[in-house]
């Protein structure tokens, strides 16, 4: 896979409490930024905590699989299912021929807002980028969320508009839905104006 660490050499992500900061400044999230649009407001806080518990953990298994760095053995025994995610996952790179060139990739933009983008692969010789959902629905945000991450990858790295999708896992299967909407780029960037405003 592709490294482009020296190019965001200033940017620092703080795990503990998930924030960028960028020079010393602290900037929003792409997920921050969406938050209040996600749909997810009235779930239980409960439900919600254990459910972006178990996304984090299936992210994290599909990352070090992307790396070649996960032990597969040790995750069947001790957490099946979440195993049998990843097995959607790797359904879908066996399916499309996709090749990971980008895994948990950090990004930033000089707009005033970082990330972390789930996977940008190769697909018929085209660079894609993709998102990666575990819950029972795929949030409306999506693919304002993936225009966020696009944007400010293309800005760091150059290269032409990538096509915009997400992968929603399920156990041993998946389902990927595009997001063709141009539309996405000028919502997300009204939210990120509007939002420079409040903290003004």
């Amino acid at each position: 896979m592709e490294n482009n660490g020296a190019m965001i050499d200033t940017l620092v992500f703080n795990a503990e409490d998930h924030t960028y900061h960028h020079n010393g400044k602290q900037l929003p999230s792409v997920t921050t930024l969406l938050e209040p649009y996600n749909g997810l407001q009235f779930v239980d806080p409960q439900i919600l905590a254990e459910a972006a518990e178990f996304g984090t953990n299936v992210h994290d298994a599909v990352d070090l699989w992307n790396r070649g760095m996960l032990d597969e053995e040790d995750l069947a025994i001790n957490s099946p299912l979440i195993c049998e995610y990843l097995e959607g996952w790797k359904k879908f790179i066996d399916d499309s021929g996709a090749v990971v060139i980008e895994s948990e990739c950090r990004v930033f933009s000089k707009k005033g807002y970082a990330g972390t983008l789930d996977s940008i692969c190769i697909v018929k010789k085209t660079n894609r980028v993709y998102d990666v959902k575990t819950g029972s629905t795929v949030p409306k945000s999506t693919g304002v969320q993936l225009a966020g991450y696009e944007q400010a990858y293309r800005e760091m790295n150059g290269g032409k508009k990538m096509r915009r999708y997400c992968v929603h896992l399920k156990p041993k299967s998946y389902n990927v839905i595009p997001f063709n909407d141009p539309g996405d780029y000028d919502i997300f960037n009204a939210i990120l104006t509007v939002r420079k405003w409040q903290f003004a």
